[in-house]
């Protein structure tokens, strides 16, 4: 969970059987229990940029972890850029292992 003004950020990354999925959901404290809808947010290391639903949640599939930043646009004027550290990511095993993560 990320905060930053009126914002709150959840974002769970989990492992798949074709790699990872970083799920989240943008949250107005300002607006009790309301998404913010229509967000434009950017995976930064792979390039690749959705926009959040009526719900406020994003979501990207990607095929190995490295050090994701996701940017928030949340105005013309304001960005909010997130970096979640490598060390803080619990390790996966690869799609070919077996066994729990």
């Amino acid at each position: 969970m990320f905060r930053r003004s009126n914002y709150s950020i959840d974002v769970r990354i989990e492992s798949r059987d074709d790699g990872i999925a970083i799920i989240g959901q943008v949250l107005d404290s300002g607006q009790a229990g309301s998404g913010v809808c229509d967000i434009p947010v950017r995976l930064m290391t792979y390039k690749q940029q959705t926009t959040t639903n009526r719900f406020g949640e994003f979501q990207f599939e990607v095929e190995s972890m490295e050090d994701p930043g996701l940017l928030f646009v949340m105005s013309e004027e304001r960005d909010l850029m997130i970096s979640i550290p490598v060390s803080q990511v619990p390790s996966f095993q690869s799609p070919e292992s077996k066994g729990s993560v």
